[in-house]
């Protein structure tokens, strides 16, 4: 059986303690958050951040990085997601948890949490609780009276502090961007994604791990569908008055960005689609092991070849710093081992869905911003299918030097395309008119 991680241990330790405290002690919206740490961009007199002898810097000028684990409990549904240390709803646990470390303890003193960094994540919870004593049983219902749910880790990856220039007409600071994840794999995976385009571009990033992912709990079997997940990120950005946002897909999750975008087009300021499965070509397979074992297994030799090309696009992962990359997909890999019948399903699911007819509806709006984002060495959903994409949708594709999840060993590589390629300026400048519309 796989062990608990420090974080869940953590989030145990803190809820416990407001679970003990008297109605009078604890309000509905004083809810558990963690410390949020601050970053400074400038560097040391004489000296400078390592890579940034480049750019200019502003001595005064502050940000918050990294990422703020949290739960919710949403329609009687558990959701775990990750907040941009920055965003308002980082700011809301802030000041949550100031009310929560007023509180006394068992031993009767107020709290005061520690932090603990191992390997660049920082857990914070009440040393004064032994494991024995914490008990979530009562609290899963209960949870989320109002509000998000607390902040159970902090991490901060890689160089922060960068402070790139900024067009007028490109700068989209304080939009949020929803960062959806591919299929075993969970919000927490693109941390290191989403904190480098919350401290470079400014923006407020949410990472949910979609249902049946990452420890959030799964649809039932009747309603098991990439509509019914759109509607939980729906529901999900209700629960913390997220307005409108930029939708980041990427295999699974740029299925369920298009049809969020369809659906939900009000919402939507625009679609950053990579390696997307929304149409059907990638389950049609023309590689050597379908070839060679259709004449044996029929559908099955689709499947087949579906699994070697995930197992051939592993090497993608060793690009770049393996272990920080293997570090952020430990967590949700080991809860999604759990649910591992609950991942067939949505894998049963996704090949039964095609959703064709709303990428030609989405490419109808011209006033939609949406880019195509492919690896070039991608075999899951291969150059077939991103010419299909490329075709319904009516947008141009942007090829990158990857596999099919590029984006999890090279976590900077959207922030340079949005940043220094024509495309991805284009499509940031086409954001801003939408909001301004």
């Amino acid at each position: 059986m796989l062990e608990r991680s420090g974080e869940d241990d953590a989030l145990d330790a803190t809820e416990a303690r407001l679970h003990e405290a008297t109605a009078s002690e604890v309000t509905a919206a004083e809810v558990v958050a963690l410390p949020i740490h601050e970053t400074t961009t400038a560097a040391p007199p004489g000296k400078q951040h390592p890579g940034q002898h480049h750019r200019k810097q502003h001595p005064d000028h502050r940000h918050k990085a990294g990422m703020l684990a949290c739960r919710a409990v949403i329609d009687g549904k558990r959701w775990y997601y990750g907040v941009s240390a920055g965003s308002p709803v980082a700011e809301e646990l802030a000041r949550a948890q100031a009310s929560a470390r007023s509180l006394p303890n068992k031993a009767g003193r107020p709290d005061s949490p520690r932090a603990d960094y191992r390997g660049g994540v920082g857990f914070t919870g009440d040393a004064s609780f032994p494991p024995s004593e914490r008990n979530t049983n009562d609290l899963d219902s209960a949870e989320d009276l109002a509000g998000p749910a607390g902040a159970i880790a902090s991490i901060v990856e890689g160089s922060f502090g960068i402070d790139y220039p900024r067009n007028p007409q490109q700068d989209l600071s304080g939009i949020w961007a929803v960062n959806l994840h591919g299929f075993f794999a969970g919000g927490r995976a693109y941390w290191r994604e989403s904190s480098l385009l919350a401290s470079s571009l400014g923006w407020n990033l949410l990472n949910p791990s979609l249902p049946g992912f990452g420890g959030t709990d799964p649809l039932p079997k009747s309603n098991l569908s990439i509509e019914a997940m759109a509607h939980g990120v729906a529901s999900l950005m209700d629960h913390l008055k997220i307005d409108r946002a930029l939708m980041i897909g990427h295999s699974m999750g740029g299925a369920v960005a298009i049809k969020f975008a369809h659906d939900y087009p009000e919402r939507t300021l625009g679609v950053l689609y990579r390696d997307g499965i929304a149409t059907s070509a990638w389950k049609h397979r023309r590689g050597i092991v379908a070839t060679l074992s259709s004449p044996l297994l029929s559908r099955g030799s689709e499947v087949l070849d579906i699994a070697a090309a995930a197992v051939l696009d592993l090497p993608d992962l060793l690009v770049g710093h393996i272990a920080r990359t293997a570090r952020s997909l430990l967590p949700d890999t080991s809860r999604n081992m759990l649910m591992l019948h609950e991942a067939f399903d949505v894998a049963t699911m996704l090949y039964a869905s095609d959703l064709s007819n709303e990428v030609i509806a989405i490419g109808c709006q011209p006033d939609l911003p949406l880019l195509p984002i492919w690896g070039c060495f991608d075999r899951v959903s291969n150059a077939h299918t991103a010419s299909e994409f490329e075709r319904l949708s009516r947008r141009r594709l942007l090829w990158v030097p990857g596999g099919h999840s590029w984006m999890l060993a090279r976590p900077s590589g959207q922030v340079e395309i949005l940043r220094w390629h024509s495309m991805g300026r284009d499509f940031l400048s086409g954001v801003k008119a939408r909001m301004e519309a």
